[in-house]
Formats: structure tokens, C-alpha cells, sequence
């Protein structure tokens, strides 16, 4: 049996990690066999496991990954945003990998739900709402 690494991702819809067979920036936009792929568990699906915690909370999902991929592919995405952040990470143990995740569990993906409270003076809470009554030369009309 190989060893095994687990993969941390933080990402809810997570991500599928492939290695091309020949990886050529020439050939990029062109059509080719699809390589080696391991398809992440995402922060959402620990909603559909059984622990049911809420959407909200985007904990890392752990998913075990064969050490030699896992390795190959992290050297050749070492520069992405989303390794480089943190939100998808590599761990050799089970208590490793929870300990990440612990100290990794106040990042912000920007892909949380947005928080619709508002404030006592009508101001939304949450700062990804830039302001709070739409432009009205935006709004679509309605009838014909």
C-alpha cells in the first residue's frame, strides 16, 4: 500500500489536483489526455458528512492523497494563491493536519456566505457589502 498524505482544503466547493502527463506551457490551450486526478473534499462537504455542521463554519476538509502525487503536484503549484494563503495544505499525520487547520481556522477565503445583519444605523455588518441601497440605473425595470 503506498503512503498516504492527507490534504487540507478550506476552499467549500474544493478542488480537483491533476497531473498532466506532459506538462508543456506550449501545448496549455490545447487538447490532451487527461493525466492523474484526486478530487478534494471542500469545506461544504463536512456538511454532508456526519459531524452536520453548518455551511457557515468552512473548516478544512481532509482528504488522504498518495505521497508521491500529492508531492509532485504541491512543487508544481507551490505559486498559487490558494497554497500560498494557505487555504489547501499538506500534512504526513492525522493530530498534524488538525493542528493546521486549528491555527488556520480564522482565514478568510472570501468565499464565506455574507452576514445580511445590519447595524443600528441600517449599516450591513458585513464589509463585502460596499454600500446599502443599490444604484437605480442599475436596476433592471420591470413590465414590458
Amino acid at each position: 500500500m503506498p503512503e498516504m498524505l492527507l490534504i487540507g482544503c478550506k476552499l467549500p466547493h474544493g478542488i480537483v489536483m491533476e497531473l498532466p502527463p506532459n506538462p508543456n506551457k506550449d501545448d496549455f490551450m490545447k487538447p490532451r489526455a487527461h493525466g492523474h486526478r484526486v478530487t478534494l473534499n471542500g469545506a461544504a462537504s463536512l456538511y454532508n458528512q456526519r459531524q452536520k455542521k453548518a455551511v457557515s463554519t468552512f473548516e478544512y476538509a481532509l482528504t488522504p492523497v498518495e505521497k508521491s502525487f500529492a508531492e509532485e503536484w504541491f512543487k508544481r503549484n507551490s505559486d498559487r494563491d490558494f497554497i500560498k494563503n494557505g487555504f489547501v495544505f499538506i500534512a504526513d499525520k492525522q493530530d498534524r493536519a488538525e493542528g493546521i487547520a486549528k491555527e488556520r481556522r480564522d482565514l478568510a477565503t472570501g468565499l464565506e456566505p455574507l452576514n445580511g445583519d445590519t447595524s443600528s444605523t441600517g449599516v450591513p455588518v458585513d464589509p463585502r457589502f460596499t454600500r446599502r441601497n443599490p444604484d437605480p440605473k442599475l436596476i433592471e425595470p420591470t413590465g414590458i
